[in-house]
């Protein structure tokens, strides 16, 4: 099957930038939407123009308080489109963004978010969607061997990648 490509009108896609902050305990920092179930990392849609990274410094930011640097792209994910709920295909990039001291305050903004938690990664599948939990465990074992994992909603999605703990 051959899909069509234009560079003078292209597909529309949206594209993320998330934050993969941890404690020194190894606990991920997780955010309560108010519009949605389960914790998300902080970040989210890029604006025009945008440099991944930066959107990622920027956006955390505006959510958390805490002014991040990205250390190291731990994932990139593909997100296929929701006719569902009317999204458009994208692709969230994942930074790890280092390690705080445990007990870190986050400041959220006065509208958006419920509240936030440190998670520990064996509660991860608990506690958020599972395609999330999927994305932060890939996250971290790809950074921890100072590579990038690459990823469709979650799973490894280049021949011969195997998925954490297979």
């Amino acid at each position: 099957m051959s899909l069509p490509t234009s560079f003078t009108n292209p597909p529309g896609r949206r594209y993320g930038s998330v934050a993969l902050c941890r404690d020194r305990d190894g606990a991920v920092l997780m955010l309560h939407p108010d519009h949605k179930a389960g914790l998300i990392l902080p970040g989210g849609c890029a604006a025009a123009g945008e440099w991944p990274h930066d959107a990622c410094v920027r956006i955390t930011e505006e959510e958390t308080g805490l002014r991040v640097m990205p250390e190291h792209l731990a994932a990139v994910d593909f997100i296929p489109a929701n006719p569902d709920n009317g999204s458009a295909e994208g692709v969230n990039f994942v930074f790890d963004c280092g390690v705080f001291p445990t007990g870190t305050e986050v400041t959220l903004p006065e509208k958006g978010f419920r509240g936030y938690t440190w998670v520990p990664v064996g509660d991860l599948e608990a506690l958020a969607p599972s395609y999330q939990a999927r994305r932060i465990r890939q996250a971290l074992s790809a950074s921890a061997k100072g590579r990038t994992a690459y990823l469709v909603q979650g799973v490894p999605a280049l021949p011969g990648v195997s998925r954490v703990g297979s």
